[in-house]
């Protein structure tokens, strides 16, 4: 039997993009332009992935920001239970973008049957956002990867917690997150090599 006992055990492996990201059997989008989009708060993978570009567009946003180039994508869940109380004591609302969010912590759910089959069926654990990385983001060896220049959290956030920056993260790499709900698409006009885009409210970035 399979066990995590520690944050190191999560098995948060490398996948392919799409696989990762629950594009891999998402062929048409919603209005039939040929595009497969999936919504990442009813996808439970996790894992890790480079990309050579990834668009990220918010809601609301009139003008398009630039790709984020030779990303490392993070994808996560944020678990199901309100996380209202996550937000830091004393710390007055911030706005963003038209809406509020609080500075905190995410909880994170990783779903190990999404890696390791029926023989965890049902099982899952537990932890912060601010644990996770501190253990993870040094066991990507970011510091001796020199082709990555940004870090990327697919990772819904509906209740629009703003983290601060990674303690764990090396100097220079920005680290992009999302407040409200994240979308994956893939968009793939006639005669274009695709290209990968996540939706959400607002993204920042630290």
């Amino acid at each position: 039997m399979r066990e995590v006992n520690s944050i190191a055990d999560i098995p948060f492996i490398e996948h392919d993009p799409m696989t990762l990201l629950g594009l891999a059997e998402s062929d048409e989008a919603p209005d039939g332009d040929g595009d497969g989009g999936s919504p990442i708060d009813d996808f439970f993978g996790f894992g890790f992935t480079w990309v050579d570009e990834i668009w990220l567009t918010g809601e609301n946003e009139r003008e398009p920001k630039p790709p984020v180039r030779d990303a490392l994508l993070l994808a996560m869940h944020a678990a199901d239970e309100d996380q209202e109380a996550e937000a830091l004591p004393g710390v007055a609302p911030e706005f963003i973008g038209g809406t509020s969010g609080h500075r905190g912590d995410i909880l994170l759910e990783f779903w190990l049957e999404w890696v390791w089959g029926q023989e965890v069926e049902d099982e899952s654990v537990t932890v912060r956002l601010s644990r996770f990385l501190d253990i993870w983001l040094p066991r990507l060896d970011l510091v001796d990867d020199v082709d990555t220049r940004a870090v990327v959290l697919v990772l819904c956030n509906p209740h629009r917690v703003l983290i601060p920056r990674p303690a764990k993260l090396p100097a220079g790499i920005p680290l992009y997150f999302a407040t409200g709900d994240v979308r994956a698409w893939w968009d793939a006009p006639a005669g274009s090599p695709g290209l990968f885009r996540l939706v959400a409210e607002h993204w920042h970035s630290l």
